[in-house]
């Protein structure tokens, strides 16, 4: 794990998109006003603030019920487990550079439950294109119901994407290499297939009801902390803002994209007509979600740092 981290904080894109959150940052806090942030922050109903946090929490406890589905039944999952760890790999995505947390989330899981970590790692690749769904969803509802200019043409690209890769998933369901021998990397694609096919037709509506949740929990977080600062969004604007700070996350930028966050819902508020502490809203609205996962993440972190070193020392 230590010789990922490393490779990942010397690798060209975490290093570019650092450059490139830099400039960012610097773009948003030279409008930054420090007076109006607190005179906000003293005014905010943190009532709102404690029930979005709480709603994160909870979104996080449905991302665990949907992860443990997607493991076989013989591996005894622990769902209180895999909401730790869940944590943890949010805590590595923000003081860690390329979303290494991913692979932590597989290294914990995998020495937790004795399972090969390129496995846990496929469960977690088809975390991500379930996600991907739920965005389409988003997309598909802000069309029917909102006015806003999208980019279809990428959105179509977008879908085909995901179609793309659950007809890839259908056909590798019985697809495995066969005579590995001492072959490492085939023993991996085998292992990446088995965890990346395991959605069925038991665990398949399960998991896009979960997957629905998930992201019905993200609005709210997003509408929830605008009524605290009193912001006057409404469930469509809020939907806009979540799916364009969603796509943010895909630009290589430092960890926990500061600056890229900060920029695309200040962009997005831009387009949506609100100019008025739209740098303020951007802070507030990342510091929600940064702050609790940073914080319990981290104390689950060295939780689990620390049994997997008691661990090995009572094998040595």
């Amino acid at each position: 794990m230590n010789k990922e981290i490393k490779h990942n904080i010397f690798n060209w894109k975490f290093l570019l998109g650092s450059i490139f959150s830099i400039y960012l940052l610097w773009i948003v806090f030279e409008k930054f006003e420090i007076h109006n942030f607190y005179k906000i922050i003293l005014n905010a109903n943190f009532a709102y603030i404690l029930f979005a946090i709480l709603i994160l929490l909870f979104s996080v406890y449905l991302r665990s019920l949907r992860w443990k589905l997607l493991f076989h039944s013989n591996d005894e999952i622990n769902t209180r487990i895999l909401f730790d760890i869940q944590l943890i790999g949010y805590f590595a995505n923000n003081v860690l550079p390329l979303r290494i947390g991913e692979v932590i989330k597989a290294y914990f899981v995998g020495n937790e439950y004795n399972i090969s970590k390129s496995k846990v790692f496929g469960t977690i690749i088809l975390e991500r294109v379930l996600d991907m769904l739920g965005v389409i969803f988003l997309i598909l509802i802000s069309l029917l119901f909102s006015n806003y200019k999208y980019d279809l043409i990428n959105n179509y690209l977008f879908l085909s994407i995901v179609v793309t890769l659950l007809l890839l998933s259908y056909v590798l369901k019985n697809f495995r290499f066969k005579n590995l021998g001492e072959n490492f990397v085939l023993k991996i694609i085998n292992d990446l297939i088995y965890g990346f096919t395991s959605l069925n037709n038991k665990n398949g509506l399960l998991s896009f009801f979960y997957t629905a949740l998930i992201w019905i929990c993200y609005i709210l977080i997003v509408f929830f902390t605008q009524l605290a600062i009193n912001f006057q969004l409404d469930l469509l604007q809020s939907i806009f803002i979540l799916l364009v700070s969603t796509f943010s996350l895909a630009i290589p930028s430092l960890p926990a994209s500061i600056g890229i966050f900060e920029a695309s819902v200040i962009y997005a508020l831009t387009l949506l007509g609100i100019n008025n502490n739209n740098v303020e809203f951007s802070i507030f609205l990342h510091s929600v979600t940064f702050f609790p996962y940073t914080f319990i993440g981290g104390y689950f972190f060295f939780k689990f740092y620390f049994n997997e070193n008691k661990k090995i020392k009572n094998k040595i």
